[in-house]
């Protein structure tokens, strides 16, 4: 875990970034923010963050900041070990996903749904039908294509 001294650094770095680059959206700069916190065990700093890129999200009409943030929110609910609400999460990610035509959210969330149906108690082989069945891997499997390609 991240001692509250290097999560304070961390947060302060992000804003300063944020607040140095004018390309950026406080919708995303607060996604960030969410992201970070998540990743250092903060669940409630980051549904914070979360709840208010949300609500800017809405309001600028920003659609794929709002997905990401619902990927973040499947992801903290699959960490808090809500299976139910994972699930639920999950559906709603891969149909916006699937609106907006983001093929790696739809393989992430798709992803999402099956670990919460590991842990909603269904075997690893009803999950592993759920991935095939939403073709998730070959999506990720273009998508690691597509960073193989970047990266040459």
């Amino acid at each position: 875990d991240v001692g509250s001294g290097e999560s304070e650094r961390a947060s302060a770095e992000l804003r300063r970034f944020f607040d140095s680059d004018s390309r950026s959206t406080h919708q995303s700069a607060l996604l960030h923010l969410a992201s970070m916190r998540a990743q250092v065990g903060m669940g409630s700093g980051a549904r914070l963050a979360l709840a208010e890129a949300t609500h800017v999200a809405r309001d600028s009409q920003d659609h794929a900041c709002l997905m990401y943030a619902q990927c973040w929110e499947t992801r903290l609910l699959l960490d808090e070990r809500s299976a139910l609400a994972a699930q639920q999460a999950a559906s709603a990610l891969v149909a916006k996903a699937a609106a907006l035509g983001n093929r790696e959210t739809l393989a992430a969330g798709s992803i999402y749904a099956a670990d919460a149906l590991l842990l909603g108690g269904a075997s690893p082989r009803r999950a592993f039908e759920a991935v095939v069945a939403a073709r998730a891997l070959r999506l990720v499997a273009v998508f690691c294509a597509g960073l193989g390609a970047a990266w040459r």
